[in-house]
């Protein structure tokens, strides 16, 4: 069970907290800037570049993650620009919430959770490169994410095999007391650092 308590953050997270991370990311919050032009900025995946697009060409992405803990680990995605991410994706249409969690934990890790507990959400909108390396369509992404268990506890001894790593990257089970929020690509770095704190 993650229990959320009520202390005060460091000035450092704090700061985390409210003006994000480095890595070469926009800093601060990053809502919709709609103009008179009907233009919105998004952000490249990739890079982190803010780009100027029609709002014609955006669509609407939510998306689920897991935050799963066993003991003082934390299961994660190293993603291929080296960077970690929790496990999840986009939701399909027709399924619940906790349908598509339960399926994208399944698709990246080979694992079976329980015990979901909504957490906290993260929004942002971001350009998404095609496979020839040009900008595509432009997400409006509503990122969920919510604390999990394992639903088999000795699952965390077996061998972690996801059904799409080669796409998504590599699932891990990574030490907590190891990891900082710059070495996770955002937004998770600063869900990582509001965790921290719920269940220190």
């Amino acid at each position: 069970m993650f229990l959320v308590k009520k202390t005060k953050l460091s000035r450092r997270f704090r700061s985390v907290l409210i003006f994000g991370l480095g890595n070469g990311r926009p800093k601060g919050s990053l809502k919709m800037k709609d103009d008179t032009d009907g233009l919105v900025t998004c952000f490249r995946f990739s890079d982190g570049e803010a780009v100027q697009v029609p709002k014609q060409r955006m669509r609407f992405r939510p998306s689920v993650y897991a935050i799963i803990r066993h003991g003082d680990s934390l299961l994660l995605i190293l993603t291929p620009d080296g960077r970690y991410f929790f496990p999840g994706g986009e939701i399909e249409l027709g399924e619940t919430l906790k349908e598509a969690l339960v399926r994208e934990v399944g698709e990246e890790t080979g694992r079976k959770i329980r015990a979901a507990q909504f957490f906290c959400y993260k929004e942002r909108m971001i350009l998404f490169d095609n496979q020839d390396g040009e900008s595509d369509q432009c997400s409006h992404c509503m990122l969920l994410f919510f604390a999990a268990e394992l639903l088999d506890p000795a699952d965390f001894e077996q061998p972690l095999v996801g059904v799409d790593e080669s796409v998504e990257g590599q699932p891990f089970w990574m030490s907590i007391e190891g990891l900082q929020p710059d070495q996770f690509r955002e937004p998770a770095g600063l869900v990582f650092a509001s965790f921290l704190y719920a269940n220190s």
